[in-house]
Parts: structure tokens; sequence; C-alpha cells
């Protein structure tokens, strides 16, 4: 508890210094994590999982409770304009046919392919045909797949026998992460809320085959766990997670249950079904690799992928220190808090501390919490380092999934119901803030970024001359902004003709720009 308290004085001098550099701030955060997450395996108990029972659950009001949170917390981006790449790929989505949409299952046409998510795209190209080039649909389809993630949250920890508080709160606290910020408002980020509602989908059928035994469950597992790995890469990883699983499974029978079988059964068929699914990962990695002519990803460095560079000392910077700050403490701080989340912040060392020492859980279920959440971000460690910004945050949706599920154990395990309520308030609340805060940025640069499109339209519309333009920034305070798709936003909000318009990289770049961006004023001007 000293420890907590020690790093959490730490994390409060940062925080107020001025002068203080994001690499501090952002050590002190995952030095305040470590202390915590120490705190509360100390604290827990060694014996064997205890069931909590299933009492009959009203799963339709939490369903319509999730949505009405989702809703109401993300009411602000519905108006929100695209941004960044939803220009290019809406633009692409606008000349596509189901042929072209079927082709994206690859081989694909250049070689070594960048992505591969054929079954993300085809869902994108069908969102398309009903939202057409109208921001607001495709928002509200955004929202629809949080909320889905959030109750198939609550709907797995349910099945995992947590309790009902326990697993309210950690649908509510997934809901409310404000990490998620970029994944649910950046529209082209939706890849990540639809691929974990997949990955919990095929967890909650493992786990039905793992309590009956019917090999409808295990089919039904590996289908969806199929679409999820062809959606987004980190999906592979979901025989990991299916394993890690086996913590949350307890050591004894249930008697007079009639989808429960003998403890012997179940745990041969938690490692046959995740055989199963590593089996299936292992095949759609062959695909992958087959039809992108290579692992494929994205390259920093040209002809060298960013996951071929690896380097212990970056992974474990990534695993053990940097997803635990941004976890814990997802706040983008290139804007400053106000004064209400400033006194929150103030506050979580002493509360941490409180809930750490109070919540006794399962030492298993500790260890299962954190083995989720670190097999989660295997398949994104080397993106992992992400700045004070936020910006790449998007990343760790996957991984919040391990984490509510820590917080929905330890609030289930405080003994006193007051003091249960308390500190699932005080959480929601600052995941509240935090998230309040987070999301100001996603709702004023993209409205930026399209003024900057429509103003540069009228700057070139009577020039016949080619235009190329060099120096637009890659973000604005954590938020993508305007250099990638830049000539599909000015062709969609301004109507220039897509081909007018080059971006290039550098004032000496070749064609040499005619128009350069100027940061102090924020526009695009023609070069002097």
């Amino acid at each position: 508890m000293l420890a907590v308290l020690a790093f959490g004085g730490a994390f409060v001098i940062t925080f107020n210094r001025e002068s203080a550099s994001g690499h501090a701030l952002l050590n002190t955060e995952s030095f305040l994590a470590l202390a915590f997450l120490f705190l509360v395996f100390l604290r827990s108990r060694p014996g064997e999982v205890v069931p909590s029972g299933r009492e009959r659950n009203r799963y339709l009001a939490v369903a319509v409770m999730l949505c009405g949170l989702v809703l109401a917390v993300y009411w602000g981006i519905l108006n929100a304009p695209f941004l960044y790449d939803d220009y290019t790929h809406i633009t692409d989505a606008t000349n596509s046919t189901l042929r072209t949409v079927l082709s994206a299952f690859g081989p694909v046409e250049h070689k070594p392919g960048l992505a591969f998510r054929p079954f993300g795209f085809f869902i994108y190209w069908l969102n398309f045909l009903w939202a057409g080039a109208h921001p607001r649909p495709w928002h509200v389809s955004s929202l629809v797949f949080h909320a889905a993630s959030c109750f198939l949250l609550f709907a797995l920890c349910r099945r995992l026998r947590m309790s009902w508080t326990g697993s309210l709160a950690a649908a509510l606290l997934f809901a409310l992460n404000a990490s998620s910020a970029e994944a649910v408002s950046w529209i082209d980020a939706r890849f990540d809320p639809m691929t974990t509602s997949l990955v919990l989908a095929s967890l909650l059928c493992f786990w039905r085959f793992v309590e009956s035994g019917r090999r409808v469950w295990i089919l039904s597992a590996l289908a969806i766990g199929m679409l999820a790995m062809l959606s987004k890469e980190s999906a592979f990883c979901l025989p990991l997670l299916a394993a890690c699983l086996w913590f949350f499974r307890p050591a004894f029978r249930f008697k007079n249950e009639e989808d429960q079988a003998d403890e012997p059964d179940a745990r041969r068929r938690i490692w046959t079904g995740c055989a199963w699914l590593a089996g299936l990962a292992v095949a759609l990695f062959a695909y992958r690799w087959w039809a992108l002519g290579g692992i494929g990803g994205y390259r920093s460095v040209p002809g060298q992928t960013d996951i071929s560079r690896f380097h212990p000392l970056h992974t474990l910077n990534a695993l053990v220190l940097r997803e635990w700050a941004i976890l814990f403490f997802p706040l983008n701080w290139s804007a400053p808090p106000g004064l209400p989340l400033r006194t929150f912040l103030i506050s979580i060392p002493i509360v941490l501390a409180a809930c750490a020492w109070w919540g006794r859980i399962s030492r298993r279920v500790f260890l299962g919490s954190i083995a989720l959440t670190l097999a989660a971000a295997l398949p994104v460690q080397h993106l992992l380092l992400i700045d004070t910004d936020l910006s790449g945050s998007r990343l760790v949706y996957l991984l919040s999934v391990g984490w509510a599920i820590l917080w929905g154990n330890l609030f289930s395990a405080i003994p006193r119901t007051r003091w249960r309520v308390l500190a699932v308030a005080w959480m929601l609340l600052l995941e509240a803030l935090m998230l309040y805060h987070n999301l100001l940025e996603w709702t004023t640069v993209p409205v930026q970024a399209r003024n900057v499109c429509v103003a540069f339209a009228q700057t070139v519309r009577s020039t016949s001359e080619p235009v190329v333009v060099s120096g637009l920034p890659t973000k604005k305070k954590g938020v993508v902004f305007l250099h990638g798709g830049f000539p599909e936003c000015v062709q969609m909000n301004g109507g220039i003709p897509l081909g007018r318009i080059q971006v290039v990289d550098g004032p000496t770049a070749n064609p040499r720009p005619n128009f350069v961006w100027n940061d102090s004023t924020g526009r695009i001007e023609p070069v002097k």
C-alpha cells in the first residue's frame, strides 16, 4: 500500500508540473499501475474460484442500459465529419461492387500486401450501402459495435460466474473506458470494436462447449473466430484468450446444474477447444500469408515491416509498462484537464490503495485477468508505445477486456455493500470524466479538418495547374488530421476532382509542391 501511495504522490506531482516531460508522466503512470497490481496480488486469496451462482438475469434490461449509456456519452460525435482515411475508404466503397469486395479475400494484386481484413471490409461495404457518404449513420454503426462488445463482455462475465454486480460494473467500465475514444469516434477504427465483439462471441461459444460438451458450441466458436481473424489481425490471439479462461474454472463440481459437466471432462474440453482454435489460427495465418505474399503489416522503413523489427527492450517496455499506463490512465494530456478531472486524478492513489486492500479477489482470477490482457497485447506489442496524446489508443480496445474483468472481480470482492457501491461509482465517474475530456478533441478536430478542405477547394478552384501539397500534419492533439485521405476530403467537401491533387512529403519532393501547410495560420498556402 505504501508503494501505491508513494507512486501516486509522484504521479500527482508530475502531472501538476508544467515542465514535466511526457516520458516522466508515462513512467509514473506505469509504476503506479504496477504497484496497484502488485498490491492486488499480495492481498488476493490463494483459494479456488468461488462461483456466484446463476440467478435469473434480465439480459434485455442490461442491453438497453448499455445501449443508452453508449449513446449518451458518445452523443457529441454523431455530428462529427469524416476524418483522415475515412474519406479514402468511403470513396473506394463508392466505386466497389460485390465482386470487387469479394476479391479482397485474395490474393492481392500487388504483393506484398499491407493488411488482410476481407470480412471487415465486406461489412464496411455493406455499411456503405446503408449509410452512403453521410457521417451520422456511420457513427451510429460504430456505437452499435461498441455497445455489442459491452453486452458480450457482460454475458461472458456471467458465464464465468462473476457476480451480478461485478459483471455489470465490468460492462459499464468497458463502455466508459476513456482509451476507447479513438476506436469508437474514428469511423476507420471500427475494425477494433467489430473484431472485439466477434472475439467475445467466440469465447462465449467456447465456454458453452466447455460447460456442456455439445459440439455445436465449438463449431460456432470456430466459425465466429474465423470471421474475427478475417476482420483484423489482433484476433489471432483468440486461442491464447481461450486458454486464459482456464484460470476462471472452479476446481470442483457444481451439483444440480444441467449444463455443468464433471470437472475432468470439462478440463479436457478446455484444451481440446483451444487446440481447435489454435489449428484454425494457424490455417488462417497461412492463408493470409498466401493472400498477401508475405507477413504484411505497416512499414515505417521502406522494405521492412514494423513487426519484423523486433527488439526485446521495446517489447518489454510495451507489455510491462506502457500498456498498463494507458489502461489505468487513458487521458489525452495534449489538452489540459479541467478542475473536476484534476480533482479526481489527485484522489486516484488513495482510492486505488483502498480498492486493492479491501477487494481480496481469488489469485486465480487475478492471474487470469492479467493473462487475458497480456495475451491480447501480443499481436500489437510492436505498436503499443503510445504517447501521452493517446494517438493509437484504439490498439488497447481488446486489451481492455481483461482490465474490465479484473475490476469487475475486484468490486465483487469488496465485502461491504456501501464501500462496493462507492468504489464502483467513483471509478465510473472517473472514466466518464476522462472520456468526456478525450472526446472533446474528437468532436472539434474533424470539423477543423473539413474546414481546411473546404477552404483549400475554394483556393484552387480558379486554377487549372496541378496541385501538389506538402507538410500536411498526420495528427493534431492526438487525433488523426489531414495527411491521410486529403485529396478525397477536398473532393467530397469541395467538389475538386480527385486526380488534381497530390500529397507529397517534404519541400524537396518530386514533383515539387506548390502549396504547403502553415501551422501558425492553420491553412494551406501557396509556396512563396
